[in-house]
């Protein structure tokens, strides 16, 4: 072997290492059929290079280099115009007129030495493209790219292979076509392995957006809510990416921790599949799964039947007034509980001796036995201080979140994503140590979970369709984070963060990033 033998063997090994290399590391699809094409020009020496993907009944055209006329075409590239599809079958019987749907429907590579000699004329696709182009195809070397199950996912075609000294174009040597041929196979394996990958991924963004549109649709106070808690949380998650000052100046999420804390932002509420509806949408304090404040005014209608009968049975009864003013306390008793169940008016202590008052107050039934106005659950319920909710319903709603890591524990997460159930399942944990499910103090509630924990507050204080609550304007919802913020509730940090770059401007919009 002679010296320049030998640095061109040595060469061309070089080429074939770095392609081996840059497919078995290159992630982006678009990237790798680009990657695919020109690595196999250069260890060629061709002048051009396509490749086209399996798509259905057609050949879907990805990229095109062409070095004699200046294109290097890919499809993604949206400025670039769109280039023809070539179909698989003709009048139902496979297309062989072009090299690359006959290279696709035989699943065999193809070897032209020169695409004008005599008996090569049946590639009409090739010379209609010459023709059109001004170039001039002679050499050309197509083949296919077969997947793990015996398909064809690809045809790559390499045309007028260059002495890379004289510049004359000749045929693709023995050793082209055996080295190509293995560069196609690793071409394969390394395109299947990307499409599975973005395959996988696309599933597992559409089972999470499914499992999240099922929590939301299940009450119709909370549609879009996870949505939007996901979009401001990735917002405020690449605000604290971008900040070079102040506490997070050496804080860097990186992809994968963005796509991590992505899935547990749409994750976050998921435990509620299993909360009782009506306590999600519970607006009285009285309602349930019927409806408690229409049990108490069917009663108190006996009750006045029965304060009727009590008259009508005494003698004078009808000489004094008495009936009239004792229905009216009857009438304005039942009102004063109305106010109370709404759970807007302040329950202090006369208001709480009120309705222990009435509590205590008894009727006869139909069939005369004594019965109170109120039965224990009801005045229990209507004696909550604040909010509608009992102490026992509110552990069941706050147990969303331990049940958001039950659940979201049996999934097999990649390692990449492995903390999804812990960030999720603390995003209603607060620095003060006063959260759940786990009570987590300081930095033991993670940053991510801290993230989401302000943006699930300020989506539900700006939310417009809770009926237990007028929505807050930003500016009222960023003040009441403030005062989170001074009693340490929620991350001081970050809520300045948020303030000064405007996020506590406007509510927070849906997030659409799983459709990229």
């Amino acid at each position: 072997m002679t010296l320049h033998q030998y640095n061109t063997l040595s060469r061309d090994t070089d080429h074939l290492v770095d392609i081996c290399l840059a497919l078995s590391r290159e992630k982006d699809l678009t990237h790798l059929l680009d990657l695919i094409v020109t690595k196999a020009r250069q260890l060629t020496h061709a002048q051009a290079g396509s490749l086209y993907m399996v798509d259905g009944d057609v050949l879907s055209f990805e990229v095109l280099q062409n070095g004699p006329l200046n294109i290097y075409y890919i499809k993604q590239d949206e400025s670039a115009p769109p280039m023809p599809s070539v179909p698989l079958k003709k009048d139902g019987a496979p297309n062989m007129s072009n090299v690359s749907s006959c290279v696709a429907n035989t699943g065999l590579p193809l070897h032209i030495e020169d695409l004008y000699a005599p008996g090569q004329r049946q590639f009409s696709g090739v010379y209609a493209w010459d023709q059109s182009s001004g170039f001039r195809s002679i050499s050309m070397l197509a083949l296919p790219l077969i997947g793990y199950r015996g398909e064809v996912v690809a045809v790559l075609q390499l045309i007028n292979r260059q002495n890379k000294n004289t510049g004359k174009v000749r045929p693709f040597s023995k050793t082209d076509i055996h080295i190509m041929t293995a560069i196609a196979s690793q071409a394969a394996v390394a395109i299947v392995k990307v499409r599975l990958i973005d395959e996988l991924q696309a599933l597992m963004y559409s089972f999470v957006k499914a499992i999240a549109w099922a929590v939301d649709a299940k009450s119709r106070v909370t549609g879009e809510h996870i949505n939007r808690v996901a979009g401001l949380t990735m917002r405020i998650a690449r605000l604290v990416n971008d900040t070079t000052t102040g506490p997070f100046k050496d804080v860097r999420f990186s992809e994968d921790n963005l796509e991590e804390l992505k899935y547990a932002a749409w994750m976050h509420d998921v435990g509620k599949i299993i909360t009782p509806w009506h306590l999600i949408e519970k607006s009285r304090k009285l309602e349930g799964v019927i409806d408690g404040m229409a049990v108490i005014r069917e009663r108190f209608e006996v009750i006045r039947m029965s304060c009727r009968f009590d008259w009508m049975a005494s003698e004078g009864a009808k000489s004094d007034g008495g009936l009239e003013r004792e229905l009216s306390a009857i009438d304005r008793a039942y009102q004063f509980l109305v106010a109370c169940n709404t759970g807007k008016m302040p329950m202090d202590e006369a208001a709480m001796a009120r309705l222990e008052e009435i509590g205590k107050q008894t009727y006869k039934d139909s069939k005369g036995k004594v019965r109170p106005w109120l039965t224990e659950e009801e005045l229990g319920l209507l004696c909550i201080r604040f909010g509608n909710l009992s102490a026992e319903e509110r552990q069941i709603i706050q147990d969303h979140a331990l049940m958001t890591r039950k659940i979201l524990s049996n999934i097999q997460f990649p390692r990449h994503l492995a903390r999804v159930p812990d960030y999720a399942a603390s995003h209603h944990e607060k620095p003060d140590g006063s959260g759940y499910p786990q009570g987590l103090l300081g930095d033991a509630v993670p940053l991510q979970a801290r993230i989401m924990a302000i943006a699930d507050i300020f989506e539900a204080l700006t939310a417009k369709n809770r009926p237990y609550k007028q929505p807050m304007s930003p500016d009222e919802a960023g003040a009441i984070l403030e005062k989170m913020k001074k009693g340490n509730e929620i991350d001081g940090d970050l809520y300045d963060l948020c303030r000064d770059n405007g996020i506590f401007s406007h509510p927070p919009v849906s997030d659409d990033s799983f459709d990229d």
